[in-house]
């Protein structure tokens, strides 16, 4: 079994390897902020572009901080450091799986990973959507490996679920999800007090360094509250505001177009919270759209990595995915609609077999992370932390359709066996 889950471990390394050598792509969208405040804090200490800055959650540029640190600012080695992520995620995946369910199911689910097109494609961005990819997984099997956790793994948990939060502020739902878990197997919360303090530390550290260099009471990034804003105003669409349709002579849209990153943060939720006091069903009335901006695509990772993204230099790969851009997209697409369709078979699969205590804690992730994402904006990409659970349940559904394929299969041979013989007879 070793040697399976080594090759399936091998081919992601490989996939992601070749794509980023193949396709030299330079930094598009978000992730040039993040590549430049990695490069300015290990250079000169100041985390953000040029100036200081609280604009993105840290926790990825930290992790391209420290890689630049010791190689300078070299964004092929962030891009290895993301292959690492990949190939981390689909080891822990396979982890996860394991603890509960068979060694096939463990196994299927590590290689959807290994091929996902979106993870692949993303591999070449500095961006922060790698790192809860494999955080999301990585957390859950370290507190789900024993009903109960010893001091030392609590720490862990906690330093791994708070780094997590400071990349993406929405990981804090793990601290939910685990704590679910140890209730169903305890009976109790006591495990989950030294994790949430831990991360609440880690957080609170950066929170100090925002109020004390920004002289700003930020407790992440100032992003949040522009992102709050942009689901709670009346021209919402749950995605990005799109500046083209709303009244920019309305001091409102003036302030939060034109103001600075704090300004943007603390207006937009002044603003947001007003308009939901105005509208407290916003929220609700808001879900269905929500779910289609969250979860109908997956194909981020196509438009940022390869499609729209300038090149360092040549590139046939990407040449020819932008000539045939129509059918790779659709691909990507397929695959990820199949493993959601799947991951639903595998749910309904779960629940049948008699509602397991883990299926609890994995289930509420999706769900918590929705309920997340009624307050603030959605984009496809933000669904990414789920991809890791995606595929178990996927990976229960394939399984079960493998063994009913091949007890069909024996049966129609015992059939003809008898047959045969009867005909001898």
């Amino acid at each position: 079994m070793r040697r399976r889950i080594t090759a399936v471990l091998v081919l992601a390394a490989a996939m992601r390897l070749v794509w980023i050598w193949l396709v030299p792509n330079e930094q598009y969208s978000d992730s040039v902020w993040y590549d430049a405040a990695a490069w300015n804090l290990a250079a000169h200490g100041v985390y953000g572009p040029t100036v200081p800055s609280a604009w993105f959650p840290p926790g990825y540029p930290l992790l391209l901080t420290a890689i630049y640190t010791f190689v300078g600012h070299n964004q092929f080695v962030g891009k290895l450091a993301n292959v690492v992520l990949g190939v981390a995620a689909t080891g822990c995946v396979y982890l996860l799986a394991r603890l509960f369910l068979s060694e096939a199911v463990a196994l299927v689910s590590a290689l959807l990973v290994a091929i996902w097109p979106n993870l692949i494609f993303t591999t070449g961005i500095l961006g922060s959507d790698l790192l809860p990819v494999w955080g999301f997984v990585a957390c859950m099997w370290l507190g789900m490996r024993r009903a109960k956790i010893t001091w030392p793994i609590a720490i862990l948990l906690g330093v791994l679920v708070g780094w997590m939060i400071l990349a993406r502020p929405v990981s804090g739902i793990l601290v939910l999800a685990l704590a679910l878990w140890w209730w169903l197997s305890t009976r109790s919360l006591r495990p989950v007090v030294p994790v949430a303090l831990v991360a609440a530390a880690l957080v609170g550290t950066w929170t100090l360094r925002n109020y004390v260099e920004l002289h700003q009471p930020i407790l992440i990034a100032t992003n949040g509250g522009y992102n709050f804003w942009q689901t709670n105003q009346r021209y919402a669409d749950g995605n990005d505001t799109y500046w083209s349709v709303v009244p920019m002579d309305d001091p409102e849209y003036h302030t939060m177009y034109y103001g600075d990153e704090f300004t943007k943060n603390s207006a937009g939720y002044r603003y947001g919270i007003a308009f939901l006091e105005a509208h407290p069903l916003h929220p609700v009335q808001m879900l269905p759209t929500k779910l289609f901006w969250l979860y109908h695509t997956d194909t981020s990772g196509f438009y940022e990595g390869v499609y729209e993204a300038p090149m360092h230099g040549p590139s046939p790969l990407a040449d020819f995915i932008r000539a045939h851009s129509e059918r790779i997209e659709s691909l990507t697409f397929r695959y990820y609609e199949a493993l959601l369709l799947l991951a639903g078979a595998g749910i309904v699969i779960s629940f049948v077999r008699g509602r397991p205590n883990w299926l609890w804690p994995l289930l509420s992730l999706p769900l918590l992370l929705t309920f997340f994402h009624l307050f603030f904006h959605a984009k496809d990409r933000f669904h990414m932390p789920l991809d890791g659970i995606i595929a178990i349940f996927a990976a229960v559904a394939l399984v079960e359709l493998w063994h009913l394929v091949r007890l069909v299969a024996m049966k129609r041979v015992r059939v003809g066996s008898t047959r045969f013989l009867a005909t001898r007879v």
